[in-house]
């Protein structure tokens, strides 16, 4: 697919990480078997199990974020999470003489661990959280923490760029993310837009960015659509049919023809977002060679870096790539006379 459109949906998204732990990460635990070590808040396997008077049980973290938040009932029966005076009353003399141990509280609320639960879970043999980087170590629980904390598989917890082994092993950190930075300016170029256009729908982009993908624009919003609507829209180098570019400073422009069957998508964006367009087309088919490109107006000049990238990247692709002058440019910008009513 040529065009990949992103709308973007307003959201928050936490940066910490889901408490509970991954039932795919365990060796040979059973659904059955998974089924009743599930925390009903979080839905993984139990992390430090606590339990409440009512006999239900859940993660540690999860009940307590659960408590943060002004919610004293249990999440399953919806009966009161027991207090410290409840929690003393039924209490068994070991329990009060080691609660540290036996009992965790919180905000006055106090749960019982399941030393039971977590005994079975720490016993069981689980995968390391490294195994994508390709590390194959398979620990009881209890004693993968340890493993990780040296794992030489873990990636580098500052520019997690490569694995690493125990700290201080000839790991240069800055060296590898100078290293990424300067191979990717070498394999991109990102500049300013001034507005964009498909065929003579005009709007905005934040920024094109050049690559070995394809050509990106940042952030469209479209004049003739909602200021709500956005997208990021990828074209990829083999769907280019031809692209011009203009080096002259008056009017630094690209223009984009993308094959037919891949301009479907954006096609759809425009029409199903603005339905009455004022007679504003986008038809890479067209007699018109008008409606036919994508113009991308650039804030500064088309740079010699620009061009090199331009024709590496379509050096093996079937597509036109060659400079056009400034009064070419100007007959494929000007929007097409006979307009519909």
């Amino acid at each position: 697919m040529i065009f990949g459109i992103k709308s973007t949906i307003c959201g928050h998204q936490s940066s910490r990480e889901m408490p509970g732990i991954d039932s795919s990460r365990f060796v040979s635990l059973t659904d059955f078997l998974a089924k009743h070590l599930k925390c009903c808040i979080c839905l993984n396997v139990f992390d430090r199990a606590v339990t409440n008077d009512c006999g239900h049980t859940y993660c540690r973290d999860c009940i307590a974020d659960w408590i943060a938040s002004d919610r004293h009932d249990c999440p399953e029966c919806r009966r009161p999470l027991a207090t410290r005076k409840r929690s003393q009353e039924m209490a068994t003399p070991s329990a009060a003489a080691n609660d540290t141990q036996t009992l965790f509280i919180a905000r006055g609320f106090v749960l019982e661990y399941n030393l039971k639960i977590n005994s079975m879970i720490g016993e069981m043999h689980i995968k390391c959280r490294h195994e994508s980087t390709g590390c194959l170590e398979e620990l009881e629980l209890a004693l993968m923490a340890a493993h990780e904390a040296v794992c030489t598989y873990r990636l580098c917890p500052v520019c997690g760029l490569t694995p690493v082994g125990p700290v201080g092993e000839g790991h240069n950190c800055l060296r590898l993310v100078m290293a990424d930075r300067d191979a990717f300016r070498e394999r991109s170029i990102t500049t300013d837009c001034e507005y964009v256009m498909f065929g003579t729908f005009r709007g905005k982009s934040r920024a094109v960015e050049m690559d070995p993908s394809g050509v990106t624009l940042r952030i469209v919003r479209m004049s003739c659509l909602s200021l709500a609507s956005r997208a990021v829209i990828t074209i990829k180098w083999p769907d280019i049919r031809q692209l011009l570019y203009c080096l002259d400073p008056i009017l630094p422009i690209i223009f984009i023809l993308p094959l037919f069957e891949s301009s479907f998508e954006i096609k759809e964006w425009l029409d199903s977002a603005h339905e009455d367009n004022d007679g504003d087309v986008f038809d890479t088919i067209s007699d018109d060679p008008k409606v036919r490109y994508i113009k991308i107006m650039l804030t500064s000049g088309v740079t010699t870096d620009m061009v090199n990238l331009l024709k590496r990247y379509n050096g093996s692709a079937e597509c036109e790539c060659r400079h056009i002058s400034l009064d070419g440019a100007k007959r494929l910008l000007l929007r097409y006379q006979t307009r519909r009513r």
